[in-house]
């Protein structure tokens, strides 16, 4: 079982559009910090020079959960119990409390902030606020679905304002928070690491 670490993303060589230009972003960054990282329990076969992987039978998995009930008790653990879930929601409430967060705390009004474009440049509004109910309510499945909801309020800030603007200039700032956050995560000792596999049985 193996694990990278987190790393920023890098712009792309030349690029010139608004996020590369800005951030050094272009997709949703998919690669998770490794303590969010999922992974399969799995039986591997020596055969000759090559190694052959099988998933386990039900009987296997059992016995690998009875003998590594550490590994394999978030497998049954509610949502709101699991480690990932308590790791997002100290996340979301620093970030609400953060004093750049104003901008950010609920769904952008264009008619109250008299940009009626904006839903022409933003196809996938979303803030911070939403993303605390969102959790709150159990609809993420796994911790990076959290992680890229937080991107993208982050990333349609980049998009719709202007390089000076003052509230780009808070997403930035609180971005880098944000991203510090998963960093730290992301060294955590291998013990509390391996105690947040997947969700599920996969």
């Amino acid at each position: 079982m193996s694990y990278q670490k987190f790393a920023f993303p890098v712009p792309h060589d030349n690029c010139d559009c608004v996020l590369c230009a800005r951030k050094g972003l272009t997709e949703p960054v998919e690669d998770a910090p490794m303590c969010f990282t999922e992974y399969k329990v799995v039986k591997i076969d020596s055969e000759g020079v090559n190694l052959v992987v099988h998933d386990l039978t039900e009987a296997e998995l059992d016995e690998f959960e009875a003998q590594n009930a550490k590994h394999a008790q978030d497998w049954t653990t509610p949502i709101k119990q699991s480690n990932w879930w308590k790791t997002c929601s100290r996340i979301i409430k620093m970030l609400l409390r953060d004093r750049d967060a104003g901008p950010f705390k609920q769904p952008v009004d264009p008619e109250a902030l008299k940009i009626p474009d904006y839903f022409t440049y933003i196809k996938h509004p979303m803030d911070l606020g939403t993303i605390e109910k969102k959790l709150n309510a159990c609809e993420y499945k796994n911790p990076m679905e959290f992680v890229n909801d937080v991107r993208t309020v982050f990333r349609n800030c980049y998009i719709y304002n202007s390089q000076k603007s003052v509230v780009l200039l808070q997403a930035e700032e609180l971005s880098r928070k944000f991203e510090e956050q998963l960093a730290q995560l992301a060294s955590l000792p291998e013990s509390l690491i391996r105690s947040v596999p997947a969700v599920g049985r996969t």
